[in-house]
């Protein structure tokens, strides 16, 4: 701080300025850092730990501790722990992850947790609607860029791809199955079964179609146990048949 002050000059009275501080503690107040300076005078918390929560620096979860607990808007991280810490999403396989939790709704009383994994970089999230109510949904894993990996299907007896047959899932559990194959397709014909993991929740209607004379079209089905079968009204060599659906749970 400064105030004036009067001083005597050659006989004539003048009005400086004078200053609280010496040059040394001004100096030295020049040269604080956050940790230094309190963030007010009634919250002696240093100005550096009140900005590394504004600023998002992760705070560690240990081990033994339980996710649905972890309600505060923020940034978390395990390093090693993850098996030992509850509620983890329970495909997790890894030993490290973060968790960036949010808050959701019109009134901001819900909860969103991401959960990503560092290694293989898998992230899920959950919601809860209402922290009153401490009740969270299931762990729901998030699309990524990586593409789906394809499999071949395996085709019934006298069916060949012509030119494929193949079947993918998608990070969000989406199944697509891609069927161009030549055989002798008379009334229902089997064509593939697809494994466990690949099936849908309820049976599934789509159209086959013969590309080439004649050019009809028939029904065709995947059931609950993976079972895919065409039917043609007539006899036909070649079939073409995509079906799109949501994958049961195991």
């Amino acid at each position: 701080m400064a105030h004036q002050t009067e001083i005597v000059v050659n006989g004539q009275t003048v009005e400086v300025t004078e200053f609280d501080h010496t040059a040394q503690e001004i100096d030295d107040a020049v040269d604080r850092t956050g940790e230094d300076i309190p963030t007010s005078t009634t919250d002696p918390t240093s100005l550096s730990s009140q900005l590394s929560n504004k600023l998002g620096m992760p705070t560690e979860i240990e081990a033994g501790q339980d996710l649905n607990n972890y309600v505060v808007p923020g940034l978390y991280f395990c390093s090693e722990f993850a098996q030992s810490v509850d509620n983890i999403p329970p495909d997790s396989i890894t030993g490290a992850f973060s968790l960036f939790v949010e808050k959701t709704g019109a009134y901001g009383n819900g909860v969103k947790q991401t959960f990503t994994e560092h290694n293989p970089g898998l992230t899920y999230i959950r919601l809860m609607s209402d922290t009153s109510m401490s009740h969270w949904s299931d762990w729901k894993p998030i699309a990524t860029a990586t593409p789906p990996q394809e499999y071949n299907l395996p085709l019934a007896e006298g069916i060949t791809a012509a030119p494929a047959a193949i079947y993918y899932k998608t990070q969000d559990s989406i199944v697509h199955v891609e069927i161009m194959v030549s055989g002798e397709f008379a009334g229902e014909t089997a064509v593939a079964v697809l494994p466990v993991g690949f099936r849908p929740k309820r049976t599934i209607r789509s159209t086959p179609h013969c590309w080439l004379t004649p050019q009809i079209s028939g029904s065709g089905s995947v059931t609950t146990d993976g079972n895919i079968a065409v039917a043609f009204p007539s006899t036909v060599g070649h079939c073409s048949f995509n079906a799109t659906f949501e994958a049961a749970e195991n």
